[in-house]
């Protein structure tokens, strides 16, 4: 779905029923929360919400309980720590590049418990 800029959150209720472990919404900049909270029943290993920019901290706690071990949040500046907070799964990859204004771009490895900070560009 990827670059799909007409997928509103209504078109996600319709995945409900897939056994689905990757989606990529990258750029489908009408999705919100509430769209998100369509998502909560799926399988999900990794998801692509790189410049979904109404998605929020109250979208990250909807995705809580999703076995995800990929979540990409590039550019989705309404992200903060307060709702990465949200994310107490054993994530592999977290890629906030581009979160919150002048955030630096973080790259989190769950796996082995450590946070390290990437050079903004």
């Amino acid at each position: 779905m990827k670059g799909c800029i007409n997928i509103k959150d209504k078109h996600l209720g319709h995945l409900q029923t897939l056994n689905l472990t990757t989606l990529d919404l990258t750029f489908c900049e009408d999705v919100t929360d509430a769209g998100l909270s369509f998502l909560q029943k799926l399988p999900l290993r990794e998801l692509y919400l790189n410049n979904c920019h109404r998605i929020t901290d109250a979208g990250l706690f909807l995705l809580q309980k999703l076995p995800l071990r990929e979540l990409y949040l590039n550019n989705c500046r309404r992200i903060t720590d307060d709702g990465l907070a949200h994310l107490n799964m054993l994530l592999e990859i977290l890629d906030l590049t581009l979160c919150e204004g002048d955030r630096k771009s973080t790259r989190l490895n769950s796996s082995h418990s450590s946070v390290s900070r990437m050079p903004s560009s």
